[in-house]
């Protein structure tokens, strides 16, 4: 199975709205420029690891925080999928 990176905003691997969608690669272009909040993206190809998909999310979080010092606070997500499927654009799916 392939590696799965997470790219995260303002890096260039977060630019590309064919890989993490429109809204966060505008976000990434943002946020390589001012101070925009540190996040990551979650690009499609993640979903492909389904197995080790709610790992991969808790390894890439507990980065944020420790970047961040703000342990496990309060955190916004966004949904940025790539496509609309069956008219559920906005879904929001919770990993645990």
């Amino acid at each position: 199975m392939a590696n799965v990176e997470f790219p995260w905003l303002g890096e260039p691997g977060a630019h590309d709205p064919r890989l993490v969608g429109g809204k966060s690669a505008n976000l990434s272009l943002l946020a390589a420029e001012y101070r925009v909040p540190p996040g990551f993206c979650i690009p499609p190809s993640a979903f492909e690891a389904k197995e080790r998909l709610g790992a991969l999310v808790s390894e890439a979080y507990a980065k944020l925080a420790d970047e961040t010092g703000t342990g496990s606070g309060t955190t916004a997500i966004k949904d940025g999928q790539t496509i609309e499927v069956d008219g559920n654009a906005g879904e929001v799916r919770i990993l645990a």
